[in-house]
């Protein structure tokens, strides 16, 4: 099912007339994208303005090319505090590890360099977000 975040909102305000797209070929109303999503195991997805893959739920730990562009270019080099090891050169890490049900989304990831993923897991470093910033 593909969707228009802005046609669920508004479909919660019970302003929206647009409909979803079911497969290739059938569309249906907002509603019953709802209730098909809530009767089955639907990993949500979030995509950027291209197309871009923003947020993939809960099935992927990894993040795909566009999630990881996006943590790239907010932060723009490892996030350790005074390091400068370029965002192209580090590692995308989970701010709430994914297995302790940290989603793979952009306020959850962050870039460290080797160096730094290995200690923050090894230490008793934290990462918190601070107006969509890490810190």
């Amino acid at each position: 099912m593909t969707v228009d975040y802005d046609t669920l909102r508004d479909q919660l305000a019970d302003r929206s007339k647009a409909l979803a797209l079911l497969g290739d070929t059938t569309w249906i109303r907002p509603e019953t994208v709802r209730r098909l999503a809530c009767d089955a195991e639907i990993i949500p997805m979030v995509l950027g303005s291209k197309g871009e893959v923003l947020d993939v739920g809960r099935k992927s730990r990894t993040p795909p090319a566009g999630l990881a562009r996006a943590v790239r270019r907010r932060d723009r080099h490892c996030a350790f505090p005074g390091c400068r090891r370029r965002a192209r050169r580090s590692q995308i890490h989970h701010i709430q590890h994914w297995g302790h049900d940290g989603d793979t989304e952009l306020d959850n990831l962050v870039c460290l360099c080797v160096y730094h993923h290995g200690l923050v897991h090894r230490s008793g470093w934290e990462i918190v977000m601070d107006q969509r910033l890490p810190w």
